[in-house]
């Protein structure tokens, strides 16, 4: 009955989704198979029969590397702004051997998600700032943050282009999306949550906020955290942890663990990234784990998954160390479902690997209308 509820009937908003963002980019809404041109209208793709030879210039043919696709709304995390059309949008289905599926590039490029394809593993990954989905081409398995499922039915390859059956997209996404099936079109509802602010944007707010963050008057990190910040990174990261008191929490040195963490400042993020030392980069949530596993915690692969481990803490009672976490707002996504993380290294300020504001490792301060609006919880997960 719940995913009935959530299915409601609605229809339109053929063209005005092609509109272009405050950024100013092409928003790529069309997911054509060739991906070599953007119709302006991006929502409508005829459904060809299935079966036809990959095109050529594909970047799911033969031969072609990962391809890391931004969302049609480029600033994540978030939009940067949104289309100035508020209603509904509609993704043709596509039929073969009497199933009904959803191009996956066009329907996670309208969500605004990002989206990478692994052609060499026939894999797709997707998500906000970290992949968060993974499913592969003729397979029923299937990843849901850190869990395991199967598939009612595969994703297969259709026109030169990976589609997503209409089956798997209520599996994968009933949490996350508002979505009906009308006719041959799959139907997005938008959100009621919309935030219409750049990342590295400021707004008022009532001042004594309940939106405003605060430090623990009794983190005993805090000291010692401002000292890492104030001073020059080091090139010998050994030197550094042995100069630091050990005021260890759980076998964690925090300072430590902060001190490391801002030696990979510019780290190049990339969506859905490997683990570090085969590529040297970083999402959201790789980041977070590959640090606090050098440190004796490991911790799950996503975002979401990590959300689920440790201590919940108030947002006025922040220590450095702690783990934030945000959702990444977007026309038709939930403003209930992690999108991001980043750590807290005292100050109003976090450490985190994001394409925004700036491209990867960096320090952001959450001081902002922007993350103060997206936050939605902390968690300690080592006392």
């Amino acid at each position: 009955m719940r995913k009935l509820a959530r299915l409601s009937a609605v229809f339109c908003f053929a063209s005005a989704l092609a509109i272009t963002s405050a950024c100013g980019g092409n928003n790529g809404n069309n997911a054509s198979g060739n991906h070599a041109s953007n119709n302006q209208s991006g929502n409508n793709v005829s459904a060809n029969n299935a079966g036809s030879q990959q095109p050529s210039s594909s970047p799911y043919s033969s031969g072609s590397s990962a391809v890391d696709n931004l969302s049609i709304l480029s600033g994540s995390p978030g939009p940067v702004a949104l289309p100035s059309a508020q209603g509904e949008a509609s993704i043709p289905l596509k039929n073969a051997n009497g199933e009904e599926y959803v191009e996956a590039e066009q329907l996670v490029r309208m969500v605004g998600y990002r989206f990478k394809w692994d052609n060499n593993k026939q894999t797709m990954k997707f998500g906000d700032n970290d992949a968060a989905f993974e499913l592969n081409l003729d397979s029923v398995e299937a990843r849901r943050e850190d869990d395991r499922l199967q598939l009612k039915t595969p994703p297969r390859m259709i026109d030169g282009v990976p589609c997503i059956p209409l089956s798997a997209v209520s599996d994968l996404l009933a949490d996350d999306l508002v979505f009906a099936k009308e006719g041959q079109s799959l139907v997005l509802k938008p959100s009621p949550e919309q935030i219409p602010l750049k990342v590295d944007e400021d707004a008022p707010l009532p001042e004594g906020s309940a939106l405003d963050f605060g430090d623990d008057a009794e983190d005993p990190y805090k000291q010692a955290a401002a000292d890492i910040s104030a001073a020059a990174v080091p090139d010998k990261l050994d030197l550094l942890e042995e100069a630091i008191p050990a005021a260890a929490l759980k076998d964690i040195n925090i300072p430590a663990l902060i001190a490391r963490a801002r030696t990979y400042l510019g780290v190049r993020y990339e969506f859905g990234a490997p683990p570090y030392p085969e590529n040297g980069t970083f999402d959201c949530s790789s980041y977070t784990a590959y640090l606090f596993d050098k440190y004796g915690i490991s911790l799950p692969r996503t975002a979401r998954a990590q959300g689920k481990l440790g201590t919940s803490v108030s947002r006025s009672s922040l220590r450095v160390g702690d783990l934030l976490y945000f959702y990444v707002p977007g026309r038709f996504q939930t403003n209930k479902t992690v999108g991001h993380v980043g750590i807290y290294v005292g100050n109003r300020n976090m450490i985190h690997a994001s394409p925004e504001p700036k491209d990867g490792v960096q320090i952001t301060s959450i001081d902002k209308a922007y993350w103060k609006r997206t936050f939605l919880f902390a968690k300690r997960i080592a006392e």
